[in-house]
């Protein structure tokens, strides 16, 4: 016979439901309050131009503008004006982190320019702490030089301002969002014209 101070099988499937939902909203809690700085790594860097071949950039030494950096998982980066460069959003493995590789491709660098610094660079990444890859080039001489360091050069020429393009909906067929075959040239021209003027934004409404 049963005892009457004993849980029933209903009740005990009942406290196992009620477990089971308890478990299930501290798991969406966690869910929600993912935080992905916390989560994720941020990378900084510069190319810079290594003139006592340290490997370390100091003050007087400059960026290098225009170089090309890429990662082994395919992302691709070009430094600024300043040689700098960075990314945001790189898994940043579990609680130990995990080996990142950079690499700046050379030829995007003058010729007879040569690395004070390793590349490839590997560096460990860990969730949200940011890790610097700095890479050192010594440049051929004159190849970063500026009117300020060399008063006879000429002035430079100022920037092209960047250029904004809008395409109406005369492109696309009718009722659609299709771009037709004979219309594509067009958005060439565009992106060219973009390019030529430093950037800019291409719209299509």
């Amino acid at each position: 016979m049963a005892d009457a101070d004993s849980p029933s099988n209903d009740d005990r499937d009942l406290a196992a439901r009620a477990t089971d939902r308890i478990v299930e909203a501290v798991d969406a809690v966690r869910a929600r309050t993912t935080d992905p700085l916390l989560d994720e790594s941020l990378i900084v860097g510069s190319v810079f131009d290594d003139r006592n071949g340290n490997g370390i950039q100091d003050d007087a030494e400059r960026g290098i503008p225009g170089v090309r950096i890429a990662a082994v998982e395919g992302l691709l980066m070009e430094t600024d004006a300043f040689g700098r460069y960075h990314l945001v959003g790189i898994p940043g493995g579990e609680a130990r982190g995990r080996n990142f590789i950079l690499k700046v491709d050379p030829s995007t660098l003058p010729a007879g320019a040569r690395f004070t610094t390793p590349n490839p660079l590997v560096r460990r990444i860990t969730p949200g702490l940011p890790v610097r890859f700095d890479f050192g080039v010594r440049m051929p001489e004159g190849a970063l030089s500026t009117t300020a360091s060399n008063p006879t050069a000429p002035p430079a020429a100022p920037a092209s301002r960047p250029a904004r393009i809008e395409l109406g909906d005369a492109l696309f067929a009718p009722g659609t969002a299709r771009l037709d075959a004979d219309r594509a040239p067009v958005i060439t021209t565009a992106a060219q014209a973009l390019i030529s003027r430093g950037g800019g934004r291409l719209q299509l409404s």
